[in-house]
């Protein structure tokens, strides 16, 4: 919808006269900040000076609501992890072989089950070792 604008210059009111005319008169300085001007919704004649600040107040909310929506979260493409994910991930992986290398270094203590403690502690030490190159990989790539 073209919104059709209305002036009153010193030889009367004219229009109606599009967007692109106005900034074309107002480069030419034919028409003011002062200059009367009227389109339908408006209650009644206001200064052009009055929109221009009414447009320019709107354009900087549009730009500060479209800067707002650019600076949101994108959906990561599929095989990404988020960073919460990524996190979660690495705790778990670190954080249960860490249990059972700790279960492993207590039942050293216990010469009947020192073998099997020393195997449980090679073993999380392994999948430390293997889940912090796993889940160090994508970072890296």
């Amino acid at each position: 919808m073209n919104v059709q604008y209305f002036l009153i210059l010193p030889e009367g009111q004219k229009g109606p006269f599009t967007i692109t005319q106005l900034t074309t008169m107002w480069g030419a300085g034919q028409i003011t900040s002062e200059t009367l001007h009227w389109f339908e919704g408006l209650a009644e004649w206001i200064p052009l000076g009055d929109f221009v600040e009414q447009e320019m107040a709107a354009n900087k909310r549009e730009e500060k609501l479209a800067t707002v929506a650019s600076a949101a979260p994108k959906d990561l493409p599929s095989g990404q992890w988020s960073r919460r994910e990524y996190y979660g991930l690495l705790a778990l992986a670190v954080l249960i072989p860490v249990l059972a290398f700790l279960i492993g270094f207590i039942g050293v203590w216990n010469p009947a089950k020192r073998q099997q403690a020393g195997q449980l502690m090679g073993i999380s030490l392994l999948v430390i070792v293997v889940a912090g190159v796993l889940l160090g990989l994508p970072g890296l790539l």
